[in-house]
């Protein structure tokens, strides 16, 4: 399933995602567009200052679940 560009409205950067917003990441000079479903903190072992936060999205390109780092989140989409 593949989003169209043209039912995009905008891109709210100025907003935290919610479960079941549509989002758009920005990764390698490439935007994936997916369903923000949880945000995941990995403290890799160390304490919770050091943790790094990442966001779940179910991304329509691929069908699949994958994690973005949370500075890659460009903002929500609304349609």
């Amino acid at each position: 399933m593949k989003l169209i560009e043209e039912v995009v409205v905008s891109v709210r950067q100025d907003v935290e995602p919610q479960e079941g917003d549509i989002v758009r990441y920005h990764v390698d000079n490439m935007n994936f567009d997916g369903m923000y479903i949880t945000k995941i903190f990995d403290d890799r072992g160390f304490d919770i200052k050091e943790s790094v936060e990442f966001h779940e999205v179910f991304v329509f390109d691929t069908g699949h679940m994958e994690r973005f780092f949370a500075f890659e989140l460009l903002g929500v989409l609304e349609l």
